[in-house]
């Protein structure tokens, strides 16, 4: 089976945490040879008056051919994708942990000729409940034009995303001992997914980054970046009102330091994610103040190992993925 569409939402969604999704995508429509095909119906409440002739989302064909579909979370906003016979789901962010959702997971997605999930953890979880889906690990990934680089660094640290709350404390523990310390943080502010990039002086350098290039030079422009994984040092670590189930993936954003050639401060556990990625062998786990001390004096003062990022960032590009792809589906 080979991937002939690409189905992609982009007219639809709009907000930050998409962007990278359409960046996969184009990478992939390139090099399978895939022309993107715009969702007609990506979300079941969008009122399309020929929709109600048929009775429902679900029931409008989108493609004859065989078509990857990213899904951000299952259940949501894929009303045509499972279940259908030619349409290869493949699922970012799996957070189902109940026998009901996982019992309902495989009556949508059974009939799907594969589905995609990237968090090891998860596909492991959903291989010892014998789930009746044909399943592979598909991990995320970084888009190629963010290769590595070495970059002129102008701020120490830069704090972006979600990072665990003691590697923000330890963050302003230092800053106060070390006053020549400086760093970028993000400060939401009124309205949805707007953010304000501030530095520790309180000069706003961003307000809402208007694109993806915009964001990956803050991150460039960073001697350190601070990392964690969804749910380590949280009990309840939430996404737009969903908790992440203890689930703990690594997500782009570490991808995402690296290839901006930041010195990553981290804190993850041992999991199957963790150990597939081989995290340990490029980005150390930060057990305490001490440790992230010494390590932050050290990233200040010291470039980042080069040839080391770009080897190990080399098996995480989408290209790679496309590749890996392209392999787990030729049986089929």
């Amino acid at each position: 089976m080979i991937i002939e569409r690409i189905l992609t939402n982009r007219r639809h969604f709009h907000e930050y945490f998409w962007q990278i999704v359409y960046e996969w995508e184009d990478c992939l429509s390139k090099q399978l040879n895939a022309p993107l095909l715009h969702n007609l119906v990506a979300n079941k409440w969008i009122n399309y008056p020929w929709a109600k002739l048929v009775g429902s989302a679900a029931s409008i064909p989108t493609t004859r051919k065989v078509a990857l579909a990213f899904v951000m979370r299952p259940f949501i906003f894929e009303d045509n994708i499972a279940g259908k016979k030619n349409i290869i789901p493949a699922i970012i962010d799996f957070w189902l942990q109940t026998d009901t959702d996982i019992k309902a997971f495989e009556e949508r997605y059974r009939n799907n000729p594969a589905v995609l999930i990237s968090s090891k953890q998860a596909f492991d979880f959903l291989q010892s409940k014998h789930v009746n889906v044909n399943m592979f690990h598909w991990p995320l990934s970084l888009p190629d034009k963010y290769a590595f680089q070495t970059h002129e660094k102008k701020y120490d640290c830069v704090l972006v995303g979600r990072p665990s709350l003691v590697l923000r404390d330890w963050m302003m523990q230092y800053s106060k001992t070390h006053k020549d310390f400086t760093y970028v943080y993000n400060d939401r502010v009124s309205g949805r997914d707007r953010l304000k990039y501030v530095t520790s002086s309180g000069e706003v350098i961003g307000k809402g980054f208007s694109s993806r290039t915009a964001y990956f030079e803050l991150l460039c422009a960073s001697k350190v970046g601070l990392y964690s994984t969804p749910s380590i040092d949280n009990d309840k670590q939430t996404f737009n009102g969903l908790d992440s189930k203890g689930y703990d993936q690594v997500t782009p954003r570490l991808l995402e330091y690296v290839a901006a050639g930041c010195h990553v401060l981290a804190r993850y556990p041992e999991n199957a994610d963790t150990e597939f990625f081989n995290l340990r062998s490029i980005v150390p786990h930060v057990d305490n103040y001490e440790e992230f001390e010494s390590r932050m004096d050290f990233a200040r003062n010291n470039p980042v190992d080069s040839q080391s990022y770009a080897t190990w960032l080399s098996q995480h590009y989408t290209s790679t993925r496309g590749r890996m792809l392209e392999s787990m589906l030729a049986d089929l």
